[in-house]
């Protein structure tokens, strides 16, 4: 399953429970037309983050077979280091094992 389609069975389940705020984060580079490149985001920041019964979460999303970048697994120990929490997230069942892991 491609990240894309990981993402929006994600979204989808996330729109579902209540008191839930999350956002898409995007980071990448682009060419303008005069040349100059453009930086978008933040390197390393995780793909989703939310704020789930006052704790925040970064949610790194990746195929079976995928793995976190160095810039990921840097801001994996900061946001870990902050209090927050960061989960590598492979399909849906990863995500209701976390949402049920924050309920307790």
């Amino acid at each position: 399953m491609k990240e894309s389609q990981i993402k929006k069975q994600i979204c989808d389940y996330l729109d579902m429970i209540p008191h839930m705020t999350y956002a898409i984060t995007q980071v990448g580079r682009m060419q303008l037309r005069s040349g100059r490149w453009f930086t978008t985001g933040t390197p390393g920041w995780p793909d989703i983050t939310c704020c789930y019964m006052g704790k925040f979460v970064g949610i790194e999303l990746k195929t079976k077979t995928g793995k976190q970048s160095p810039s990921q697994k840097k801001m994996q120990a900061r946001i870990e280091a902050s209090g927050g929490i960061y989960r590598v997230v492979r399909c849906l069942d990863d995500i209701r094992a976390l949402i049920l892991e924050l309920q307790k």
